[in-house]
């Protein structure tokens, strides 16, 4: 099957939007935003090796495609509404399956297709997407926004280190690895709190947390304790840092009034994420998260 094939059979059917002029054109439009919203953008790349195996079903690799999307956006409170795809794909990688995989997750998150480029490789699968949605104007959680004295909140779908136990093969943790929870669910209750800044913690909590603190010029406490673990006998570090948990951090001058929403620190003066264990003493942690290229 060539491009051209690839795209009518499998990729035309996912743009329904009338602003994707039916895949015919090497662009698309976008509509107006709403009164009072506002259009907000992300991007991610997926790579085989990297993010997913080459044994990974075809289907959930595209479902999570999309899904670390959508973890991104949330966090900007923005509902998912359009995506572009570029992938460059080998001859073992199921067009059929792909396609499937997409218009499952297109129709659980409320997207649609507006266009991309598909190329051929004889290596790895690469997979990048363009998401967009729609926020409220003025109602964005910068991560420049924390200020000392806030809470800090975790809103996690499943518990920390469940992605990883899901990739070494436990089979209560399969699907939180091949299709991600996200906090896609709670959006409309998340739209509707007084939240100062967010995050999602894809790279691990203390690794992302991070970002906030440097972006707000600010430091933080978290407490080892009140972090959801899902593997109580194991280690926690291990678990908090090998991120592909796709919950948010949040910080916020009062309890955010959300189903699940725990507390597990406070925003400190400093620079820094610190651990601290059940005796108030700081955790040494020599690698916070995820980096590509990061040599250790």
């Amino acid at each position: 099957m060539d491009e051209f094939e690839f795209i009518d059979k499998f990729l035309r059917p996912l743009a329904s939007n009338p602003n994707a002029n039916g895949l015919k054109d090497d662009g698309a439009s976008l509509p107006n935003a709403p009164k009072g919203k506002e259009w907000r953008i992300t991007t991610d790349t997926l790579l085989e090796g990297v993010h997913f195996r080459v044994s990974d079903s075809v289907i959930d690799v595209a479902w999570r495609t999309l899904a670390v999307n959508v973890s991104d956006l949330v966090a900007q409170l923005a509902a998912p509404k359009f995506y572009l795809i570029n992938i460059s794909l080998n001859p073992r990688f199921s067009r059929a399956d792909f396609a499937e995989g997409l218009k499952l997750a297109q129709e659980h998150f409320g997207l649609s297709l507006l266009g991309g480029d598909t190329t051929s490789t004889r290596g790895p699968v690469t997979i990048s997407i363009t998401m967009i949605g729609l926020g409220v104007f003025g109602q964005n959680p910068l991560r420049e926004n924390a200020k000392v004295g806030e809470g800090v909140y975790l809103l996690a779908p499943s518990p920390l280190g469940a992605s990883k136990a899901g990739f070494e093969g436990l089979p209560e943790f399969i699907d939180d690895f091949l299709r991600p929870k996200t906090c896609f669910p709670y959006l409309p209750d998340l739209q509707r709190q007084e939240i100062s800044a967010a995050v999602d913690i894809s790279d691990g909590i203390l690794q992302d947390l991070g970002r906030i603190c440097e972006a707000s010029q600010v430091g933080s406490a978290i407490y080892l304790d009140s972090l959801p673990l899902a593997l109580t006998n194991h280690d926690p570090l291990d678990q908090i840092t090998w991120g592909e948990d796709f919950g948010l951090v949040i910080t916020s001058r009062k309890r955010p009034m959300l189903a699940d929403v725990i507390k597990i620190g406070e925003v400190i003066k400093g620079s820094c994420v610190k651990l601290i264990n059940s005796n108030g003493q700081e955790i040494e942690v020599i690698s916070p998260g995820y980096v590509h290229d990061r040599h250790l």
